[in-house]
């Protein structure tokens, strides 16, 4: 059989990686130096990146830095034990011959001491570790900048001119209402449409939500492990614009009495209150009469019977999936309410009860009568 011609056009070859045999071996490699990698898979401060993305990887080549590298590798380096660590970063150390030497790092220990994995499991030095948390760092930042993450501290220094949304999404983590109120200054607020704050709500302080009053292309509103309460979101409701308003452990001064503010809020078409502790049945009644809500997700809400009873006579007709997974309610009787009045519910088609009390047989059948009587529907979960 005859051999098809080389087309000559190959893939990229893959970088020829050296494992040193000993510390003594990796410092004679690094006489050689020419420039080392960081590759970013978590960002500092735990906040999660896509570790696919190219610009996650940052090189670094002055000669300070490789000089600091080789002094810090010259230092004692002892030994580790790294059981339970994750190793979330990596670092390439490139030779001039195009051969690199590569290792994992976890940023710290507990003695603040980074560790290195791959050349024998070590302590940085003093030296090195002083070099390596730069680099990080420094990665870590143009990273988080080049996907639209960043947190609050690092916007306070005119951070707001050096990062700009991705696909129209930001996500601030630890954010202050000061930091907050002052994110239109750089011309970019009419380009954020998604926006996430991570941990932040808890030090706003009253009134926050005024502050994303200049975001005027806003749709997307996610808040996580934050305080907020009713009034908060009585002032989210000023966002006509807002179709998605994710809630989640926010804390239990939040009842959702403040859904009143969106009863007649023309887009709102998704809602999240997931491990929202302090839902109550009027909240409840409230987020039921808003005319909007296609999706809403009540995932370990600390729901009873009373309030998912609430919920199901205030009305909510267009609702098309439902969350009720990780309740103590429905209990059976309420379920049972559920399935002889689901006939008004005419748009469902997504019913979650896993988590809960309801036999796997009756949710079985309740998706069998509905799917007869009105449209097809999916149940998820039931007890077994």
């Amino acid at each position: 059989m005859s051999r098809l011609p080389d087309s000559g056009q190959q893939g990229p070859a893959e970088p020829v990686v050296v494992r040193p045999a000993s510390v003594d071996a990796l410092r004679e490699l690094l006489t050689s130096l020419v420039r080392v990698e960081i590759h970013v898979r978590r960002a500092a401060g735990d906040i999660d990146v896509d570790p696919q993305q190219s610009s996650n990887r940052q090189s670094f080549e002055s000669d300070d830095t490789l000089r600091a590298l080789r002094d810090g590798f010259a230092e004692p380096l002892p030994a580790l034990d790294p059981a339970g660590w994750d190793w979330p970063q990596q670092i390439d150390l490139l030779l001039a011959d195009g051969r690199r030497v590569r290792a994992a790092l976890y940023p710290y220990d507990d003695g603040r001491r980074p560790g290195i994995a791959g050349l024998g499991d070590r302590h940085a030095s003093v030296a090195l570790a002083r070099t390596l948390r730069q680099l990080v760092g420094s990665a870590s930042w143009s990273a988080r900048r080049a996907q639209g993450v960043a947190t609050g501290s690092e916007l306070a220094f005119d951070g707001w001119t050096k990062i700009a949304p991705v696909d129209g999404r930001l996500d601030v983590h630890r954010l202050t209402r000061e930091q907050l109120a002052d994110l239109p200054r750089f011309g970019r607020a009419e380009r954020i449409v998604t926006l996430v704050l991570d941990g932040s709500a808890a030090s706003l302080g009253h009134g926050w939500a005024d502050a994303l009053a200049p975001l005027p292309a806003l749709r997307e509103l996610r808040i996580r492990h934050a305080r907020i309460d009713d009034d908060d979101l009585r002032a989210l409701a000023r966002h006509p614009q807002l179709d998605t308003l994710d809630l989640t452990a926010v804390g239990p001064r939040l009842t959702g009495a403040g859904f009143d503010a969106f009863a007649d809020h023309p887009h709102l078409h998704r809602v999240v209150l997931d491990r929202a502790g302090g839902l109550s049945a009027r909240g409840c009644i409230e987020l039921a009469r808003t005319r909007g809500p296609r999706e809403l997700v009540l995932s370990d809400a600390g729901l009873g019977d009373q309030a998912v009873r609430a919920m199901l006579g205030a009305g909510a007709a267009g609702l098309r999936e439902l969350d009720l997974s990780g309740n103590a309610a429905p209990t059976g009787a309420v379920f049972h309410e559920l399935a002889t009045g689901a006939a008004s519910w005419q748009a469902l088609e997504l019913l979650d009860v896993r988590g809960t009390a309801i036999p796997a047989e009756r949710a079985a059948s309740f998706a069998r009568d509905y799917g007869r009587d009105v449209r097809p529907l999916r149940v998820l979960g039931g007890a077994r």
